[in-house]
This record gives structure tokens, C-alpha cells and sequence, in this order.
């Protein structure tokens, strides 16, 4: 093998306004960029984490932990977080069943990460070529799987449907806020001229 196995790196991370220190979001309910991420989106408590903000993500219970932990929510924080994590393909895979939690420790400063370029089968071979590793069309499974919800690696949520909700939601929260500036708690200049 010649030369460097990553020439580029990109982290998605989703937005936290604590700057990514390893804390609930001190707004949470106000902080809607983050639901473009389609796991958080699916996955986000807005009660659950306004009743937590501002709290360690780290001295959280595993089932108090906001769905941004294991985006990378947390990756400038100087506290080692521990990621309980499963294959998402056990879930509905009987291939995939027999895969259990694993517990991941992603050290203070530090990110997991997903290689999409090389989870797609159409970069399969060219990667391996690039990097010197034997594969074989005929070791591969020939049956596509499909996932009971029809989001299975042959169909990808669209783009569009994760605006859609980020917009359903912003649209939500900016009718709370209106709704509690005419009532004179937002603080901003609509409760202090009237």
C-alpha cells in the first residue's frame, strides 16, 4: 500500500449552543439546526432535555442523554464520554441480530466518526483497490434486505424530508416565542416597548 489511507477529513457535528463542551444545550427548545441530523431528529426529547440543559452529558444516565451525544455533540469537551452503541442493522436484520451493545470510549476532545464514502457499495472496490485489500464479488451477499420502516440501505430518507422537519419544528418554536413576547416574558425588545 502507497501513500496515506485519508487525505481529507470531514466531521459533521450538529449545532450546541455550550460550544460543544460536553453539556445539554442551555436553550435546547430554541436550538433547531441540530434536527436536520435525521438520528436526532427521530430520536430528540425537547422536554426532556429542557428539564436537563446545561447539565454534563457525561453524569447522565444513558437514558437521559440528549440524541445529540452520539452525533458528536460533545466533541470539544474536556470529559470522556462513553458511547453504549449498537449496529443499527440489528435492530431489523436477522442477519444482524446476533450483534450486540458495545460500550465505545471516546476519549475528552474526541469524536466518533462514519466513513460514508466507504459504507456505499459503489466505493467498495475502488477503496480496497487504493488500499491494497482483497475482496470478492462472490463472497458479497447477493440478497438486498430491507428495513421493516423502507429506510434500508437501498433507500435513503431524502434531503428534502429532513428540511421538511427542521422547518415543522423552527416554525413551532418561533410561534412559542412570539406568543411569549406579547405576553412580556421573551426579554427581547417586543416586551420592553409594548
Amino acid at each position: 500500500m502507497q501513500g496515506s489511507a485519508v487525505t481529507h477529513l470531514s466531521v459533521r457535528v450538529p449545532w450546541q449552543d455550550t460550544r460543544w463542551d460536553g453539556r445539554v444545550c442551555l436553550d435546547p427548545m430554541n436550538n433547531q439546526s441540530c434536527v436536520v441530523l435525521r438520528a436526532i431528529a427521530a430520536n430528540r426529547d425537547d422536554s426532556a432535555e429542557n428539564h436537563l440543559r446545561g447539565q454534563w452529558i457525561a453524569d447522565l444516565g444513558e437514558n437521559e442523554k440528549p440524541a445529540c451525544y452520539k452525533e458528536r455533540g460533545s466533541f470539544l469537551s474536556d470529559r470522556e464520554i462513553t458511547l453504549n452503541v449498537r449496529l443499527d442493522y440489528a435492530e431489523w436484520s436477522d442477519a444482524h441480530k446476533h450483534i450486540q451493545r458495545t460500550a465505545v470510549r471516546v476519549p475528552a476532545y474526541g469524536a466518533t466518526l462514519v466513513p460514508f464514502r466507504w459504507m456505499l457499495r459503489e466505493n467498495a472496490y475502488d477503496i480496497a483497490k487504493e488500499l491494497g485489500i482483497e475482496v470478492s464479488p462472490e463472497r458479497e451477499p447477493t440478497s438486498a434486505f430491507s428495513r421493516p420502516d423502507g429506510l434500508g440501505p437501498e433507500s435513503r430518507q431524502p434531503a428534502a424530508l429532513a428540511r421538511r422537519v427542521c422547518v415543522r419544528r423552527a416554525l413551532r418554536m418561533r410561534r412559542r416565542a412570539r406568543s411569549a413576547c406579547v405576553a412580556g416574558r421573551c426579554g427581547g425588545p417586543a416586551s420592553r416597548t409594548g
